[in-house]
């Protein structure tokens, strides 16, 4: 994978709009921590749900800008090409933020997907 499709995926995560007050953001991630949802990234993201569009923009920053040595080292069990790590890692965030951005305006779909996979019937 090329730079260059990181580099569109970074922007495409720039371009995420999510303007929930921190109450709301608060609000949405204790009701998914209460159903024990957290999002399966290669490197770890802590606080995901948490953060804010700054934070997540600077996450999805230093993993476009990390070490390749560093990408290896934290993505050694899902491969050895540390671009296709890195780029699948922003893809992750790009598809997890969108979604959570969802949430937090309230969009039903959004919490149809989160119940279907997350809910007992």
């Amino acid at each position: 994978m090329a730079k260059k499709e990181c580099e569109i995926i970074l922007e495409a995560i720039t371009r995420i709009t999510d303007d929930a007050s921190k109450e709301r953001r608060e609000h949405v991630a204790a009701d998914l921590e209460r159903m024990s949802y957290e999002p399966n990234f290669i490197i770890p993201v802590d606080g995901f749900l948490h953060m804010d569009r700054n934070q997540i923009i600077s996450t999805a920053q230093k993993v476009f800008h990390m070490p390749e040595e560093e990408i290896l080292e934290l993505g050694l069990h899902y491969s050895r090409d540390p671009e296709r790590i890195r780029c699948d890692q922003l893809k992750m965030l790009s598809y997890y933020y969108q979604l959570l951005s969802r949430l937090r305006a309230d969009e039903a779909e959004a919490w149809d997907e989160i119940h279907e996979l997350y809910e007992d019937d």
